[in-house]
């Protein structure tokens, strides 16, 4: 008898540290892997100190979407912008749209508001961040949960060039795309 109960403890010390490192590595398959990702990108591009860029994007809010904007950003402000098939410079509105949303400072910042909801203040809140990081447990969880994002990042500057935010079931135009095609460096 005493033989198996020196085995068993044994046996869960050298299984135990199997476990942990394959429920750590497991997280890197699932949407949780998506933080570090983001704030790796953004010290990529931060370590790349370009302060003043041209962009070529497109963007969707909800129903609405934009042909390619080519906007010219200095210090992470819309200093000017073109409808990239006509030339024709972007109104006042627009402009406003892109500097909402077109900075790449900004689009890091929107990605992380968008992974960190909710915020776990209340138990209230943890089964909507089960259903957003288990889809398949969204129906029984809240099925008003939304998907985790789905962002794509440039290998060698780190920028967003795709990013799509997407909507609550419950609330369908609240989703949004950012589509980048092209980020030329400036003087």
């Amino acid at each position: 008898m005493s033989i198996s109960q020196r085995r068993v403890p044994t046996w869960i010390a050298a299984t135990l540290p199997l476990v942990v490192l394959a429920c750590v590595a497991g997280l890197g398959f699932t949407p949780l892997r998506l933080l570090p990702q983001n704030g790796l990108a953004e010290a990529r591009w931060r370590a790349q100190g370009i302060r003043h860029y041209r962009m070529t994007a497109t963007l969707s809010q909800g129903w609405l979407l934009s042909e390619p904007w080519t906007v010219e950003i200095r210090d992470e402000r819309v200093i000017a912008g073109t409808h990239t098939l006509n030339g024709t410079p972007l109104k006042a509105i627009e402009l406003r749209v892109a500097q909402d949303r077109l900075p790449v400072s900004k689009i890091f910042r929107l990605i992380e508001d968008d992974l960190r909801t909710p915020a776990l203040n209340s138990p209230q809140d943890l089964p909507t961040l089960l259903a957003r990081l288990a889809p398949p447990l969204r129906r029984q969880l809240d099925h008003c949960a939304a998907r985790m994002p789905a962002v794509a990042y440039d290998p060698t500057l780190g920028y967003p060039r795709g990013v799509t935010v997407y909507a609550s079931p419950c609330f369908p135009n609240g989703g949004w795309t950012v589509l980048v095609t092209n980020v030329t460096p400036l003087p």
